[in-house]
């Protein structure tokens, strides 16, 4: 690929097992999270993952990712292509919510 993660990201994919030869092992910062908040629109794509770390861990694996919203009754984790400002985060029961960037 000619991108790192693919444009899209990575995509989860049983029987099958890949691996960027460049990654982003470094600790997840979840300090910026934002509790019961989520970024709106903006989508790359979403899938299932167990946490927000790993929501986070997949969004570094996307070339064009720059924040994450995770739902945690479903753990769908929406990757998005755009940093949000204070004045564009929703009120969101059971989302979870941060920039990469923060």
């Amino acid at each position: 690929k000619s991108r790192r993660g693919g444009y899209y990201g990575p995509t989860v994919q049983a029987g099958y097992n890949s691996m960027n030869m460049e990654c982003d092992n470094s600790k997840v910062n979840l300090n910026c999270a934002e509790e019961d908040d989520s970024f709106p629109g903006q989508d790359i794509r979403n899938l299932i993952v167990d946490d927000l770390e790993a929501c986070v861990r997949m969004c570094r694996d996307a070339e064009l990712c720059l924040s994450v919203s995770f739902y945690e009754i479903t753990n769908k984790c929406y990757l998005k292509k755009k940093e949000f400002e204070w004045w564009e985060i929703k009120s969101a029961v059971n989302y979870q919510s941060t920039n990469l960037n923060c």
